[in-house]
């Protein structure tokens, strides 16, 4: 195949990939944010539900909150954990079952494992909610005496393998009902702890002392302003469960609260008793990077990879976690020229060279002189043939967490001699994916893949990393 040809073809493809959206293939991957509700106020044996997050009813009742031998809890908190997805949960201070305790929950049927007591002697109280930093991993509760003989109600980090709770700073306050507990991207805590007051608020929790910052009074919505619990989801909105706080079954109602005002939207009525959430995003934080390079026309751009290993849930006798590394180059007219997979196990190095890998076999004529990167992780690789760029997000080929890229560039050194360059290396930057994004690029590489006559499929990656080279 020719330039003109290449040429050609690709303003064909590009004609190609219209029509197939048009035509809706390709777009019946089913990318959204799933909304889990528990239920255990009042001393209620609880079930685990999915919710609409338009609407807040529910779309499935998963199942009774049950363990292996039958045994009933109640929630009163839920939380994913990144990378991995496992959904933690914490007990009601009156659970039939293990109150006061640090459980596991299998999403897909409510069964319940229990790990072990926040407290001994559990008289102490339990946490009103429970959340994840996601650039620590480290699990926090928001202490709630529920009738506690020694309660603070302060801030903890829970112990994931025992559920031992260890208090953040010296702090202490009131009981004052509410106490919902969420963590931004950026692993800002938020906390709603005074829905009791005359006028509840919206608060900052410092992770390192855990003292409050008043953002403001919570406004809006439905009232009593009582958060049960609260979570961000995939694109940064923040929701809440609110509570009229009435005897059993409880109203409520799913909410939105803007953490810059705290003002509450009202989205709907939920399930009665509900008194804990948890969002499992579509798209893992981590999962998605970016990075450039330029002056290719002077000197190669290199990319490190590897797997952090937190899509890892067994290190011994082998260690699980693989990653398909996707990579996808963009000419700065912002045409696909090239995309190719490799797999890359936990603690693995491999490289890419721009020129030599990701450019030297381009679907379009000739070689960009600038390229944008872009990289996905996808989890469902055993081998190195088992990965596909042009399948992520399709049956088992599902982005993950766990990838971390650097990359270098050249750039013209100021002050010195024409024509000295010298090589810049920095990270990639973690990016937020997007359905269409998502949708747009695997649909443009699986047509490549199936109509390029093997242009635009780039080397696969090498072990081992590469470093800058002196231009």
């Amino acid at each position: 195949m020719n330039q003109l040809s290449r040429r050609w073809f690709a303003n064909r493809l590009l004609a190609l990939f219209t029509l197939t959206l048009l035509l809706g293939v390709g777009t019946g991957r089913a990318f959204a944010d799933q909304y889990y509700l528990a239920t255990g106020s009042n001393g209620i044996d609880g079930s685990l539900y999915l919710i609409d997050p338009t609407t807040g009813a529910p779309t499935q009742t998963i199942g009774p909150l049950v363990d292996g031998l039958g045994h009933a809890y109640g929630l009163t908190g839920l939380a994913f954990q990144p990378g991995t997805n496992v959904l933690y949960g914490s007990t009601t201070n009156i659970s039939t079952t293990a109150p006061g305790h640090l459980v596991t929950v299998d999403r897909t049927t409510g069964l319940v494992t229990d790990i072990g007591p926040f407290f001994a002697p559990r008289v102490l109280g339990t946490f009103a909610d429970i959340t994840f930093d996601p650039t620590t991993g480290i699990l926090y509760g928001a202490h709630a005496s529920g009738g506690g003989v020694g309660p603070d109600n302060w801030l903890y980090t829970i112990n994931l393998a025992t559920g031992s709770a260890t208090k953040v700073g010296v702090g202490s306050r009131l009981e004052m009902g509410g106490d919902g507990l969420a963590a931004n991207s950026a692993g800002m805590l938020f906390a709603t702890p005074d829905g009791e007051s005359p006028k509840p608020t919206l608060r900052s929790v410092d992770k390192t002392t855990g003292n409050e910052v008043i953002i403001g009074p919570l406004t809006g919505g439905p009232t009593p302003h009582v958060i049960d619990a609260m979570k961000f989801n995939g694109a940064g909105v923040l929701f809440g469960i609110q509570t009229n706080q009435s005897l059993s079954p409880t109203t409520t109602h799913l909410v939105t609260i803007d953490p810059a005002t705290a003002l509450v939207t009202n989205i709907g009525p939920t399930v009665g008793d509900a008194d804990a959430l948890a969002i499992l995003f579509a798209f893992p934080v981590g999962g998605y990077k970016i990075r450039y390079a330029a002056n290719l026309n002077i000197g190669d751009s290199v990319i490190d990879i590897t797997n952090t290993g937190d899509s890892s849930t067994t290190s011994l006798p082998i260690q699980n976690g693989n990653l398909c590394v996707n990579a996808y180059t963009f000419s700065p007219d912002e045409q696909l020229v090239s995309c190719c997979s490799c797999l890359v196990t936990p603690n693995g190095l491999v490289s890419l060279s721009v020129k030599n890998d990701l450019i030297s076999n381009t679907l379009t004529a000739g070689s960009p002189t600038s390229v944008v990167v872009k990289l996905i992780a996808s989890s469902g690789g055993t081998t190195f043939g088992s990965c596909n760029a042009g399948t992520v997000g399709a049956g088992t080929n599902i982005v993950a967490a766990g990838l971390a890229a650097w990359g270098t560039t050249i750039h013209a050194l100021p002050g010195a001699a024409p024509n000295t360059y010298g090589n810049a290396e920095t990270p990639f930057v973690t990016a937020t994916l997007s359905t269409s994004e998502l949708t747009r690029i695997t649909t443009l590489c699986s047509l490549i893949q199936a109509n390029g006559s093997g242009y635009g499929i780039c080397k696969v990656c090498r072990l081992g990393g590469l470093g800058a080279n002196k231009q």
